[in-house]
């Protein structure tokens, strides 16, 4: 079954599930469905729009005319004949000049085609009214080219202001009547019925018969192609992936580390010595320059010139917090003498604890950048008052 947006639907002859179709416009103008006889590759027309071939819009092409004698076949008119005798698209031409010189009341006549009509092109409409009422209104109208009328009791007219889509069937209830000019002699109306059949001309129009193999390789190719697609992606993905975890193991490994950099700098300023060197800058610890209740302070002088205060720790058992909260009188020792004491030995001791935590071997236990600017900023912050 086939159904369209609009709900059109219809069903093939031969319906049913595994048959391969093809739906195609014919050179004639009408749809039809194929069905594949794969046997033997040949197509079989199971559906088609329009059953008889006069149906079709413009089969027999402007002003002419589709008959069934009893199949269908093209004339033309009377006073009309063919534009091109190989093509019958280029329908028929009338034999005398339509102007409105020539189709004034008295110098035209009406003809009449029994049983046809041409479809469309109405410029009048009326549904119900008089024959001479129709007639009157075409002849009053030089655009007018004929009338319609029914037959069929109601009386609706319909004037033409083009012949197009004609057609003679005997179960048509009404005739078509054509404006012609009285000096345009034609003897009778027999030619509808001795029409020639549609031909299109030769080389504009194929028929294209199709096989099983022209369909099977059609959806090979839509295979490969949905194969393609799939192996592209997965691809794709692959190479995401790699990029990615290079790019980890490369910021991991190879890159420099900013907050590394950091320690690296600050440790660099320090030294950790052993207790065998300092018995050998202080010689021995032999000159004692202060005390405090965690132990003693000794001068001592470093290989490079330099003199620095060490303290040995005496009784280390009261912890950390006793050792910073003693005097700390040996800092003066260690300062810049050109501060002339005005500095706070709450600063220097606080820079010293950001010192000592920054050599810390264990990583985890050094401070922060944060903390390290937050003790600078407070030291920066208290007032220098002199060392007391």
């Amino acid at each position: 079954m086939f159904m369209s947006s609009d709900r059109f639907q219809f069903n093939a002859s031969d319906r049913g599930h595994g048959i391969k179709r093809r739906l195609t416009i014919n050179h004639d103008g009408n749809l039809r469905l194929y069905s594949l006889n794969e046997s033997n590759g040949t197509w079989a027309v199971t559906w088609e729009a329009l059953k008889g071939m006069c149906k079709v819009h413009g089969v027999c092409g402007r002003n002419g005319i589709c008959v069934y004698t009893p199949e269908p076949k093209c004339s033309c008119p009377p006073g009309y004949q063919m534009n091109d005798p190989t093509n019958w698209n280029s329908g028929c031409k009338p034999k005398f000049n339509v102007t409105c010189s020539n189709f004034t009341s008295d110098k035209v006549r009406f003809v009449e085609l029994p049983q046809t009509d041409y479809y469309g092109f109405d410029l009048v409409y009326n549904s119900s009214t008089s024959y001479e009422w129709c007639q009157e209104a075409c002849l009053t109208d030089c655009n007018c080219l004929g009338f319609a009328y029914r037959t069929n009791g109601l009386g609706p007219c319909f004037t033409k202001s083009s012949l197009f889509n004609g057609y003679k069937t005997p179960d048509f209830p009404g005739n078509l009547y054509l404006k012609l000019p009285v000096s345009l002699q034609v003897s009778s109306v027999t030619p509808i019925l001795n029409g020639s059949l549609p031909i299109c001309p030769l080389g504009e129009n194929t028929v294209l018969v199709g096989s099983s193999s022209m369909y099977d390789g059609i959806g090979k190719r839509i295979r490969w192609a949905y194969l393609y697609w799939f192996a592209s992606v997965i691809g794709a993905v692959e190479i995401l992936f790699f990029m990615s975890g290079w790019w980890i193991l490369f910021r991991k490994q190879g890159g420099p580390d900013p907050l590394e950099d950091g320690y690296q700098a600050l440790s660099s300023q320090f030294k950790k010595f052993s207790h065998g060197e300092l018995k050998i800058a202080t010689r021995n610890f032999r000159e004692e320059i202060g005390r405090g209740g965690s132990g003693t302070v000794y001068k001592g002088n470093l290989g490079d010139g330099r003199e620095v205060a060490v303290k040995r720790l005496g009784d280390v058992h009261h912890g950390e917090d006793f050792f910073w909260a003693e005097d700390n009188t040996w800092i003066e020792k260690v300062l810049d003498p050109r501060l002339r004491g005005q500095y706070s030995k709450r600063q220097a001791r606080a820079l010293v604890e950001v010192g000592i935590a920054c050599v810390e071997e264990d990583r985890t236990k050094r401070p922060t950048m944060d903390n390290i600017v937050d003790v600078l900023l407070k030291c920066d912050n208290e007032p220098n008052v002199p060392a007391r």
